[in-house]
């Protein structure tokens, strides 16, 4: 609230905002232009790589680096259980901080933490830890010093686009393609979160429940306020009354007894019988109730624990009709063939009719329990409802008589505190239909459970205290009526009219003195309502101005999304396009969708991306890619999705990360050989295309034989073509991608090799000549 009173006319500045978008309070220029392709790598008791123990303390490596300091790319064959993984997991960790096997083998991926991620490189029966060092352009690195020891910076340039497995393809398999940005799991929000957007798009999801919010703290008190000093002005009007009627019965007295006076009198006597005989009341056992709360809930949970067989009923029936007739057979009367004897199958039917019992039993109870909850449940909020509508009556009533204004005050705070609940009829009624179950289900016990455990502090504590107070002014209220009665009486026996008339200018005195004094505390009051008004006026304006915030926000949000668009279209279609030659009606496209917003008065137009499948005739949406594809190409889409990602990253944050891809394609996957091979040159080509100035290096693991073959033969056809690298990259592509076989650590050379900073390694894996791969 004194946010918004000390900011009040103020426009939000959205150039900041859109400032603080781009670099989320991070220095990200100083990262423009790094290059972290890898020279080399060092690793040791990293999951299936082993210790230096035993091997001379010299690590296991593989070398990226031609002696004249150029990095190469590389493509290595290597089988299952060789290693390859670990040394994937290892580079993976170090660039990104998690691994996405181990996010695969996760119920809830995104629940790992670092802990999580180190213990599973290390490797099984190991004490030392896993080791793995990678030597880039821009320094060394390894497990413990990270490239980005600021977790936010790996946010924002999501390094982890560039290290793609499985669990990238089946998680961007789970997208909604053709949802907007509302959608928390669509195409759109993906490539939000993958532009280091993930606080802003979580803060949106926040601040978009904000203006429906149905906070009553400020509307109750400004309420609760209005109500009181509405109830003080009945007070004083009561008061005054009462000083007119005494003032003419004092009038009266002195002329002599009129029949008014009497009949005024007989008035206030019936009005106090009246009060007497009303049915104030509230039948509650507190013991009794939180006991049944407590038992219900046990039983519950324990009923839950079990096997819940639906036909638990009718298999008892079954099971007791055959022990009947199991002695009139030689058999088994179930199945008429079995090779257990009579007896034997006696005893497993009594075991299980024992245990169909037990559940019998607990389910009984646990009904009796339902029953029992409910009906104390309902019965307290129904005495409730009715305590609350005698003493919005009994107020008034009581402000005739100044002896039982404490009590007036007690029934006017309890009917306050009692309105929260009563007015809550949605509450009420949900409560009243548990007690018309006659035969409750599973579900009913679950939603009573439920509504229990929600509600604690309600039906645990605030019914509990309620009642107490309710029984409280029963008592207090019942003893001050009866006083007030027995006083009324002793006041009109036996007194001369001087002490009537003397006793009623008393009276119309300390009448005086009230409404002096209720006059103060309702000035008091109504100030303290103009500021309670206030904040209920500012509460309003925050929820309209947050509503136009949220609008402008996501136009930000969006326009930063929106300009990565390009590579992520041209990526996308342009691969899988090739695969839609054959289809003469239906081909994919990736589009921005407008969405219109009206933002005060204004039209705005806001724009999300979606992916569909058009019929090239009519230009007409046809469905979703995760509908029309089959399981290769979907699949192949959703590395698109992965790889377009990470050159949107590049592209915009001009930082080159190595791209590196383990074991994501068979070659039963693809048509025919060159299939793959064109699949290559095609992402080669537009990681060329987008970021000219960042020289791509891929690093290619698999296990196929075909799929490595044909990763040759692309690199054969790039230098055939004579297809250039920019920059750097004069040579054809072939002389700049080391191509090699990756063993076993335990099959290594009797020598170990030397990388140009004459550190030695056990070398995994063993380049094939040129001669050999050309022929």
């Amino acid at each position: 609230m004194f946010f918004l009173e000390s900011s009040e006319n103020q426009d939000f500045n959205f150039a900041d905002l859109e400032e603080k978008i781009k670099t989320e309070s991070l220095d990200v220029l100083e990262y423009e232009g790094k290059d972290y392709r890898i020279k080399q790598v060092e690793i040791s008791n990293l999951r299936g790589i082993p210790s230096i123990e035993g091997n001379n303390d010299i690590p296991y490596g593989i070398n990226l680096a031609d002696e004249d300091g150029k990095i190469n790319n590389a493509i290595i064959l290597a089988n299952n259980g060789t290693g390859k993984s670990s040394v994937f997991a290892g580079l993976e960790m170090i660039y990104t901080q998690e691994i996405g096997e181990k996010k695969l083998r996760s119920k809830v991926p995104d629940s790992n933490e670092l802990s999580d991620y180190n213990k599973y490189l290390r490797r099984v029966n190991e004490i030392g830890k896993p080791s793995c060092k990678v030597k880039t352009v821009e320094g060394d690195f390894d497990l413990e010093n990270i490239i980005f020891k600021n977790e936010d910076f790996v946010k924002v340039f999501n390094p982890h686009s560039h290290f793609i497995t499985e669990y990238d393809i089946i998680s961007n398999g789970q997208l909604e393609y053709e949802k907007d940005d509302k959608h928390e799991y669509s195409f759109h929000n993906k490539i939000a979160i993958s532009l280091g957007l993930t606080e802003f798009i979580t803060f949106q999801k926040i601040a978009q429940l904000i203006p429906n919010y149905r906070r009553s703290k400020e509307t109750t008190a400004r309420n609760n306020l209005e109500r009181e000093i509405e109830n003080n002005r009945t007070t004083i009007k009561n008061r005054q009354t009462e000083i007119q009627s005494k003032t003419i019965e004092i009038e009266e007295l002195k002329k002599g007894i009129s029949s008014e006076n009497i009949s005024n009198e007989q008035s206030k006597l019936e009005v106090l019988n009246k009060l007497k005989s009303k049915s104030l009341q509230i039948s509650f056992d507190e013991l009794k109730y939180l006991d049944d709360i407590i038992e219900f809930e046990n039983k519950y949970r324990e009923l839950s624990s079990l096997e819940r067989n639906k036909k638990a009923s009718v298999e008892k029936n079954f099971l007791d009709i055959g022990k009947e007739l199991i002695h009139e057979f030689d058999n088994c009367p179930f199945c008429l063939s079995s090779n257990k004897s009579l007896e034997e199958i006696k005893i497993e039917v009594e075991k299980r009719l024992l245990e169909l019992e037990q559940f019998k039993l607990l389910d009984e109870q646990l009904k009796n329990k339902f029953r029992s909850v409910s009906e104390n449940l309902w019965n307290i909020t129904r005495d409730l409802n009715n305590v609350n509508e005698i003493l919005n009556i009994d107020r008034q009533e009581l402000s005739s008589f100044s002896n039982l204004e404490t009590i007036r005050l007690e029934e006017n705070r309890l009917y306050v505190a009692l309105s929260p609940l009563i007015s809550d009829t949605e509450l009420n009624d949900y409560i009243y239909s548990f007690t018309q179950k006659l035969v409750p289900t599973d579900k009913d016990y679950s939603d009573l459970f439920e509504l229990l455990n929600k509600n604690k502090q309600i039906f645990e504590k605030r019914y509990i205290e309620l009642a107490k107070e309710v029984q409280s002014l029963i008592e207090e209220r019942k003893n001050g009526i009866e006083t007030e009665i027995k006083v009324f009486f002793e006041n009109n026996e036996g007194l001369t009219v001087e002490q009537k008339v003397t006793k009623l200018e008393n009276e119309i005195k300390e009448f005086n003195e009230q409404i002096k004094l209720i006059d103060s505390k309702n000035i008091d009051l109504e100030i303290e309502f103009i500021s309670a008004n206030k904040k209920v006026g500012y509460l309003n304006q925050i929820k309209e101005e947050i509503g136009v915030f949220n609008s402008k926000f996501k136009l930000k949000v969006d326009e930063l999304v929106n300009s990565v668009f390009e590579p992520i279209k041209n990526t996308v279609e342009e691969i899988l396009n090739d695969y839609f030659q054959d289809d003469p009606q239906y081909k994919l496209e990736i589009n921005l969708k407008e969405n219109k917003l009206i933002i005060e008065g204004e039209e705005y137009v806001t724009k999300y991306i979606v992916t569909e499948i058009i019929d090239k005739k009519t230009y007409e949406i046809v469905t979703t890619p995760q509908i029309y594809f089959n399981t290769f190409r979907y699949k192949l889409f959703s590395l698109m999705i992965g790889l377009s990602i990470a050159l949107a990253s590049r592209k915009k944050y001009r930082i080159n990360f190595p791209l590196v891809m383990d074991d994501l394609f068979f070659a039963s996957d693809f048509p025919n050989k060159n299939s793959f091979a064109e699949f290559l040159i095609k992402i080669i080509k537009i990681f060329q295309k987008h970021t000219p100035n960042l020289p791509l290096q891929f690093i290619i693991f698999t296990h196929d034989d075909m799929i490595f073959k044909s990763a040759i033969d692309a690199l054969n056809s790039f230098s055939n073509n004579n297809e250039k690298f920019e920059e750097e990259n004069r040579i054809d592509l072939l002389n700049q991608t080391m191509i090699g076989r990756f063993f076993k650590p335990h099959d290594k050379d009797e020598v170990a090799l030397s990388f140009p900073n004459e550190q030695k390694y056990w070398n995994l894996v063993y380049s094939l000549p040129q001669k050999i791969l050309i022929d």
